[in-house]
Parts: C-alpha cells; sequence; structure tokens
C-alpha cells in the first residue's frame, strides 16, 4: 500500500510536470504574431495528451501589448498561457489525503515576434 502511495505521488509530479511542459509549448506556439489562439491550445493539447491521470485540463491564453494593453497581439508584447487540471490518484490511501483530484496549475510566458 506505501509502495502504491509512493507511486501515486510521483504521479502527481508527473502530472505537474507534464502542465508546466504544456504550457511552455503553447507559450512557444504562440510567440508568432500570426498564431492564433486555436493554435496555440491544439499545441497544449498536442502535450496534454501524453499525460495521466489529468482531469478536466483547460488552457487559457492571454495576450498583452508593449505597453501591458490586455489583449493586444503585436511584436514585443507577451503572451501568458495558463494551463489547469485536476490530478486524480488511483490507490485509495492517497484518494483519502485529496478527495475529489488535486488541482494543478502552470503558466509560461513568451515575447510575441
Amino acid at each position: 500500500m506505501l509502495l502504491m502511495g509512493i507511486i501515486d505521488l510521483g504521479r502527481g509530479v508527473m502530472a505537474q510536470n507534464s502542465l508546466s511542459h504544456a504550457a511552455r509549448e503553447g507559450a512557444h506556439a504562440g510567440l508568432f504574431k500570426e498564431h492564433d489562439v486555436a493554435e496555440v491550445r491544439t499545441a497544449v493539447a498536442k502535450q496534454i495528451g501524453l499525460a495521466a491521470g489529468l482531469d478536466g485540463v483547460t488552457a487559457e491564453v492571454s495576450y498583452a501589448g508593449r505597453d501591458g494593453t490586455p489583449n493586444t497581439k503585436e511584436a514585443g508584447g507577451t503572451v501568458t498561457v495558463t494551463v489547469s487540471g485536476t490530478f486524480r490518484a488511483v490507490t485509495p490511501m492517497m484518494n483519502a489525503f485529496i478527495p475529489g483530484g488535486l488541482p494543478l496549475s502552470a503558466s509560461a510566458q513568451s515575447v510575441v515576434q
């Protein structure tokens, strides 16, 4: 039982790393001015498809201009990608500690070119 709990803990760390990697990939896709929000979400979805144990994964994409103006996509501005999901443990012992799952989130930011 303890071994399964340790394995679940490792799965949770892997899930957080997967969210972080997906956010970075999304920010990388969004740094090109020609790419739209759908392309950023597609890049995130490709990475999340490799993650196990995550439910309800969402990706939020926001742009800001050089001067910080929200919803402005221009060269020199920033794109921020936030990926969130819920990690579900497979062992009853871990589920007792995190009923309903553990919410995880990761963000990445890039400069639009």
